[in-house]
């Protein structure tokens, strides 16, 4: 997978996993969250893991998100039983510590250097070495 795709993939999965967290709509947040598991098992099939990538599809966007949306349809909550909303201060105080984590972060990987990946070897006689056949 080119590393084009990787950063659009990812972007997306961002994008998505951003959604998922600040929609009012459980519904729509659920369908966010689809999306990014989805691009999770598109990453996988990049890294040739193809049964990874299709027990990702299956299991988190198939099952698990039904029954979350599930689970969000039996227990609507009415506006009241929300709670009331945080102030203004503490939003911003939280908005400013995700810009500080997220500029921590950027800032590490972009110091970490080139890491080499090798193909790995595919015939049976260099696994059974790996696990110290004969």
């Amino acid at each position: 997978m080119s590393t084009f795709l990787v950063l659009l993939v990812g972007v997306l999965i961002v994008g998505a996993a951003l959604l998922t967290v600040t929609q009012r709509n459980p519904i729509h947040a659920a369908l966010n969250m689809l999306i990014a598991l989805a691009g999770v098992g598109a990453l996988m099939v990049g890294l040739k893991a193809h049964f990874l990538a299709t027990m990702q599809v299956f299991l988190y966007g198939g099952a698990i998100m039904v029954l979350f949306v599930f689970v969000i349809m039996l227990l609507t909550l009415r506006e009241e039983e929300l709670g009331p909303e945080p102030p203004p201060a503490t939003r911003l105080l939280a908005a400013v510590g995700a810009l500080a984590l997220t500029f921590i972060l950027f800032s590490a990987l972009s110091r970490r250097g080139d890491v080499e990946f090798h193909e790995p070897d595919n015939d049976a006689d260099s696994a059974a070495l790996m696990l110290g056949g004969p």
